[in-house]
């Protein structure tokens, strides 16, 4: 069993919290850091003028020493809120080899705990649908109750804050019409969002053969029976890969950003592109 299979089994939240702690420290090692241009004190680089920029942001000193005119940048200082949210419903319960692979629900929750901790070092805020924002490191135990507990469906999380920036993980396995229909009201919110599309590996691959019986996870769902997997193989290959591109045009519609990783994935590696987008997003 892998090490991280095992962990996301058991309900243990202190041991969870450390295996999260690390991937964020993996994460922030990982980034090239904040660097946004804004109204914060600590500098970041000198750059040259340009007609564009206003006359104050010359720094004299620098010039002086140069032959040509420099401004002085800061790094952008103000906290943001980011909001987390994992798809709770019945197909994320899937796991296609429990002793190697977490179910998606569980990998999605360690992706978000893992994200927080590195987002609540680096002084933003962690708003977990229907409860208030947190803010600081020590409010990282808090953030994995919320986040264990979490049930809400994307079309139902409540009164977001506008401007905010939005971290959501699925399967997507429903109707694109649907998901399109979630992901336009939160845009119509301001929310700054990127979608993480989550698969267990046999998913992506459907490596079974022979006579199978797909169970759904899904409520009212019947189970399906295939006499050769083998035979329908490259036409279920097909057919995700239409689905996948079909949620990806309803993300970047949005002006969403779009992630894909699986369950087998490196947690560090799953969470780093999109701690580095949060941190050099500019609104």
């Amino acid at each position: 069993m892998s090490d991280l299979a095992e962990l996301l089994q058991k309900d243990s939240l202190p041991e969870l919290i450390v295996a999260a702690e690390r991937v964020a420290m993996n994460v922030i090692q990982g980034s090239h850091g904040r660097r946004r241009v804004g109204m914060g004190e600590s500098f970041w680089q000198f750059r040259s003028y340009l007609p564009s920029d206003p006359v104050r942001s010359i720094d004299w000193r620098q010039s002086a020493k140069r032959d040509n005119t420099y401004i002085r940048q800061t790094e952008w200082e103000a906290a943001q809120t980011v909001i987390l949210w994992h798809d709770a419903s019945g197909s994320m319960d899937y796991s296609s080899d429990p002793a190697k692979f977490p179910t998606k629900k569980r990998y999605a929750m360690f992706l978000l705990l893992s994200l927080a901790g590195a987002l609540l070092r680096g002084g933003e805020n962690v708003l977990v649908p229907g409860h208030r924002p947190l803010q600081g490191y020590p409010s990282l135990p808090h953030v994995a109750e919320l986040l264990m507990q979490q049930g809400r469906p994307l079309s139902d999380l409540g009164k977001l804050p506008r401007d905010a920036h939005g971290v959501f993980v699925t399967d997507g396995l429903i109707d694109p019409e649907e998901m399109a229909q979630d992901v336009q009201q939160l845009a119509l919110q301001r929310i700054d969002g990127h979608f993480v599309h989550i698969l267990d590996p046999a998913e992506k691959s459907l490596p079974f053969s022979g006579h199978a019986v797909f169970t759904g996870l899904e409520e009212g769902e019947a189970p399906q029976k295939i006499q050769d997997v083998r035979t329908i193989r490259a036409a279920y290959q097909e057919q995700l890969e239409q689905h996948s591109k079909a949620l990806k045009n309803i993300v970047k519609a949005a002006g969403w950003f779009f992630h894909e990783t699986g369950t087998e994935d490196d947690a560090a590696a799953a969470v780093l592109p999109i701690y580095e987008m949060l941190m050099f997003s500019k609104r």
